[in-house]
């Protein structure tokens, strides 16, 4: 058992501490003691023997979430102490479950996708050989399920660019299986999907999910997965281009957890924004590193409570500009879900730039 070995970092994070509650919509939606330090209490007694992977056990696991933005309130107002990562743990914990059979049908349902399909949404993958190309545009699963009007505003971006390029658009980067414990699927997917951006010889890898920046960029050198070129996340690149657009009227931007707090790209999707002509930016209070998350990354496997979470996000969001601005496929979903009784419109930054 992987926790079992992790008392000590398991004991940091199960002390109570008030801005868990107070600041995390995430830990406020979900209506349950399943704080990261309630879920850290309640691994403590798996890896301590004093408790089995029980159902109610097991949901706490996966009730657990990785945003970080407890993180950066702790950070300020309790100091570097309450700065822990429960991805630390709780990854590990959710691998010991899978290890042991325990894993909840939702997550299994995702596994039998990729088997089945090379991917997590049990799409039709693109088939054969990619192609060679400087510039690799990463299509990835999550986009093509929930986002692909971001995948074609990003394609026609480039066009107009004259940037010569190839789309990748097949299997899963691993790194979502990863984060609920499919580690031994995870680390064969990622190295296939290494394989699949090798043969393309890209000296650019451009991906418009942060997950799978950050992915590329921070867990696979970790797996011995060196990836031959620069990896950008959209913003970055078409920032880079220079590209520019037209609109009319004001928008917010969401910064996403991935995108923000993991990657710290904040200023590029800025930069692509103030060159809209006729664009007014309007930053939302809660904005950069202190931005609130808009859900959990797999919202289907409890939609009220994710609806509940982006619906508190995209009030917050209202308040600013009725057009809000996501450089998250995950995002765009979430909020997309609730954009209608919110009163907002949801776009990409690439959607809006491509007009």
């Amino acid at each position: 058992m992987r926790i079992a070995n992790m008392r000590e970092r398991l004991e940091e994070t199960a002390i109570d501490h008030v801005y868990y509650r107070a600041y995390d919509p995430m830990v406020r939606c979900v209506g349950r003691e399943y704080t990261p330090n309630r879920a850290a209490q309640i691994a403590l007694l798996v890896a301590a023997g004093r408790l089995q992977w029980t159902p109610d056990v097991v949901e706490a696991m996966y009730w657990s979430f990785n945003s970080r933005i407890d993180q950066i309130w702790n950070r300020d107002n309790s100091g570097e102490f309450f700065d822990i990562d429960e991805g630390e743990w709780d990854r590990p914990a959710r691998a010991d479950l899978v290890d042991a059979g325990k894993a909840p049908d939702w997550v299994r349902a995702l596994e039998a996708n990729v088997t089945a399909s090379g991917n997590m949404y049990g799409l039709a993958d693109d088939q054969g050989a990619v192609g060679r190309a400087k510039v690799l545009y990463l299509c990835d699963d999550i986009t093509r399920a929930k986002a692909v009007t971001v995948a074609s505003a990003i394609k026609r971006l480039l066009t107009a660019q004259g940037v010569e390029f190839v789309t990748l658009a097949k299997g899963t980067d691993g790194w979502g299986l990863y984060d609920l414990g499919l580690w031994e699927l995870a680390e064969a997917k990622a190295k296939e999907y290494a394989g699949y951006i090798r043969e393309v010889g890209a000296t650019t890898v451009v991906a418009n999910n942060p997950a799978v920046v950050y992915a590329l960029r921070e867990w696979y050198p970790k797996l011995g997965l060196e990836i031959e070129g620069e990896v950008l996340h959209h913003t970055e690149y078409l920032d880079r281009l220079g590209v520019s657009g037209k609109f009319s009227g004001r928008v917010t931007l969401h910064d996403s957890s991935y995108q923000g707090r993991y990657l710290g790209i904040f200023d590029a999707p800025r930069n692509l924004l103030k060159r809209v002509d006729g664009l007014e930016l309007v930053e939302c209070y809660f904005a950069r590193d202190k931005a609130n998350p808009t859900g959990p990354l797999y919202a289907f496997f409890d939609e009220g409570f994710s609806k509940q979470v982006a619906a508190r996000r995209a009030a917050e969001l209202a308040l600013s500009a009725p057009v809000v601005v996501t450089t998250d496929p995950a995002s765009k979903r979430n909020l997309g879900a609730v954009a209608e009784e919110s009163g907002i419109n949801i776009q990409d930054v690439a959607e809006v730039l491509a007009g």
